[in-house]
């Protein structure tokens, strides 16, 4: 988290000296806008990557040598929260309607840990128990399509706000190996390598110095259901230098 901070000052103080204060904005009609970014990704718990679950009776190496016991596996995943960058490009054919594409990328890191438990099955104690974790890296992938609307907040359209929502496609790959059979069971089933269409929904605000330069910062939610897992949340907020391209 301190690390985003840093870099969230470092972008306003270049946005804020890149562009001159008395001056004015100009969403018009028939304009392209380009906004690269630089933002954090925020992952739902339980979500992606995060989940717990326990599995009774289930046979583990090495298996209990008594009859009379029985085993007890629990798996567990967890994916870190991470920085983010990408670009956004869209065209303006009105200055309060806009239809925007964008490209992100993030790459963080994830863990599996499965924990097995003998149990005595007259007491119900634990009778031994073994721990086994590793992990892994992601790279989380966005490719969107949206549409804009904008608000207009203040006199010569300094300050510009809009909301926004559309399909997203996510695609995870994954990175590195495990020899652990329930490891690999786990990263297969939590964090493994997808590639899911969904929705967001959002919206941000641009505060412009220029014509054709200003400071934006976008928050939206997005929302996938991939196979075999309850449906995934990202909150994304981003933010960055936009550029007003051409218009009439």
């Amino acid at each position: 988290m301190r690390r985003f901070r840093m870099l969230a000052a470092l972008v306003a103080g270049i946005a804020w000296l890149a562009v001159p204060v008395e001056a004015w904005a100009q969403n018009r009609d028939k304009a392209w806008e380009v906004f690269p970014f630089l933002g954090h990704i925020s992952l739902s718990q339980p979500g992606f990557g995060d989940s717990l679950e326990v599995r009774p009776g289930v046979p583990v190496p090495p298996a209990p040598p008594n009859p009379g016991q029985s085993t007890l596996t629990l798996d567990q995943s967890e994916i870190d929260d991470d920085l983010s960058f990408g670009l956004r490009f869209g065209f303006h054919w009105s200055k309060r309607h806009m239809i925007e594409f964008a490209f992100a990328g993030a790459a963080t890191d994830a863990r599996g840990t499965a924990t097995n438990t003998v149990l005595d099955n007259g007491t119900g104690n634990p009778v031994s128990t073994t721990s086994v974790s590793e992990s892994l890296s992601v790279d989380i992938m966005f490719g969107e399509v949206n549409y804009v609307y904008n608000f207009f907040l203040q006199r010569r359209d300094k300050i510009v706000a809009y909301v926004t929502g559309g399909a997203t496609v996510v695609i995870t790959s994954v990175f590195g190996l495990t020899a652990e059979p329930d490891l690999r069971d786990i990263f297969d089933e939590y964090v493994g390598e997808t590639n899911d269409v969904g929705y967001n929904v959002g919206g941000g605000v641009r505060f412009f110095g220029s014509e054709k330069v200003g400071f934006r910062i976008d928050l939206r939610k997005i929302r996938y259901s991939p196979d075999n897992r309850i449906d995934q949340d990202i909150l994304q907020l981003s933010m960055g230098v936009s550029l007003v391209l051409g218009g009439t």
